[in-house]
Order: structure tokens, then sequence, then C-alpha cells
């Protein structure tokens, strides 16, 4: 029996429009992609990831490996989008539900300004456990923290290689891609609206907001 519902943030939840971080790029004269790569290679991201530096070090940093710091705040300060059919999808399970993000010392500060923190009480951050996806120890410090075996956990990442890991642990893991398969996921687990309800189609309700920082 399913007892509690695990969701990674970013790719899932959370989603940054590549579109934007384009322009940025454009507009400093940068290289195509260059942003993404220094902010995302090792150890950077682990460094802000485990919670060694702060979130604003990581953005100056990433500004420093670009030569353009500027830049570099603006990418971070860009608008998100949250889904909210995914958000509606798992809480209409009725199954409690759980975020556990690869983060920063921003990412609550983050959730919280816009109400996430609500629909999502209980928030695994990477930066405060100081284990990262996809490290094993990191799912069992979930499972200990909720007192509950792996059976009982559904986790759905983005990352095959996230999900892999929490399903080397015997855990429920699905990979995410869209609205409609994360339902037929949920459907197969008996968690689901009956299969004869109306389809649920590719989310077009999402909420823009001021927010960045969880990698």
């Amino acid at each position: 029996m399913i007892r509690l519902i695990l969701l990674d943030l970013d790719g899932v939840v959370r989603h940054f429009d590549p579109v934007a971080t384009r322009n940025i790029e454009a507009q400093y004269a940068l290289e195509p992609g260059v942003i993404a790569r220094r902010a995302f290679a090792a150890p950077l991201l682990e460094r802000v990831t485990t919670g060694r530096i702060s979130h604003a070090n990581w953005v100056d940093a990433i500004g420093s490996a670009i030569g353009n710091v500027g830049a570099a705040r603006e990418w971070a300060a860009q608008g998100t989008r949250i889904d909210r059919v995914v958000i509606d999808l798992v809480h209409s399970t009725a199954v409690p539900t759980a975020i556990l993000t690869n983060g920063t010392d921003a990412t609550r500060r983050e959730l919280a300004k816009h109400g996430l923190t609500n629909g999502f009480p209980r928030i695994y951050n990477s930066a405060e456990i100081g284990i990262t996806k996809p490290d094993p120890r990191v799912f069992r410090h979930v499972l200990d923290e909720e007192r509950l075996d792996p059976g009982a956990v559904f986790f759905v990442d983005d990352s095959s290689a996230n999900v892999e890991a929490a399903r080397s642990l015997d855990i429920h893991g699905h990979v995410f891609t869209d609205a409609p398969t994360l339902a037929d996921a949920l459907r197969d687990l008996a968690l689901g609206r009956n299969r004869n309800d109306e389809r649920i189609t590719r989310s077009d309700r999402l909420e823009t907001f001021d927010a960045h920082g969880s990698a």
C-alpha cells in the first residue's frame, strides 16, 4: 500500500523556460548553453546542493565562470512555472505528498513565497540533508524520517538515474515525462481516478512566479 508520494521539484512540479536562458545569453553576447554548462558542472553544483555554499555564492561563482556576474544574476532571477495539473493530480489521490529535491539554501524561501509549502508541508532538500540524489542514502533518509518501508513510497522524478536509485531500494519509481503518463502510473497503483473519468491532458495551467535556484 502506497503511503507517500514523493516528488522531485524541478522538471516535475517546477519548470524553467530554456528560451529565457537563451535570451539572456544572447543579450550578454555569451556562448549559447554556457550558463547551464557552468551552473550544473562539478564540483560547483555539488557544493551548492549539499549546502557547502549558498545559493548567492553559487550564482556569483557562475558569473565568474562565464565572465559576467550580471548575466548570472539575471538568469537566477528569471521566472519559473508551477504545474498545477501535476499538483492537483497527486493531491487527488488523498495520499500524503512530499518533495525530494537537489536544492539550495534558497529552495524553502522560493516555495514558501508562493504557497507551495502549504501543499507540500514536507520538503526534503539535499542542501539541508547534505546528500544529493541519486545517492541511495538520501532515499534512506526520507524513509527513516517518514518511518516507512520502501514499498510504501511512490517516487516521481524526471531523471532516470534518480528513479533507478530509488528502485534499487525497492521504492516504486516513475520517470516523469508529462501529467497523462503520471496519471496512468497512479492508476496502475490504484491511486488515481477511474479509467472512465475524463482524461488528463498536458498541462496548460502553469503558474508563473519569480524564483530560481533548485538544481
